[in-house]
């Protein structure tokens, strides 16, 4: 069997990182020649990495760029002005608890 070619070549990765949507992360993945590049976003680093190394498992990838980006795990549409003054209010108290 030959080489596969960029459809099969993504699919196949996107197949493998499977388990990285059970973990809320958002994986894109653009193959070309072997060469794959992997974007947008995971809720750690230890998932970026794992995401890139799991890539580059796969049968035909010759390279693998990750430019898989950090997220919080609360996500921008979950967003609200009034939660991240309760966190901001939260941050300073603790702050100032550590200082007594």
């Amino acid at each position: 069997m030959g080489k596969p070619d960029d459809f099969q070549l993504q699919q196949s990765i996107l197949q493998q990182l499977d388990w990285a949507r059970a973990l809320g992360t958002h994986i894109e993945v653009d193959a070309k020649d072997g060469a794959v590049l992997l974007t947008g976003y995971a809720h750690g680093y230890a998932v970026k990495i794992a995401a890139g190394e799991c890539a580059g498992s796969v049968p035909g990838v010759r390279s693998v760029t990750n430019d898989i980006q950090m997220e919080p795990m609360i996500r921008r549409e979950h967003y609200s002005p009034e939660a991240e003054q309760m966190r901001e209010h939260i941050r300073t108290r603790t702050m100032v608890a550590n200082f007594k």
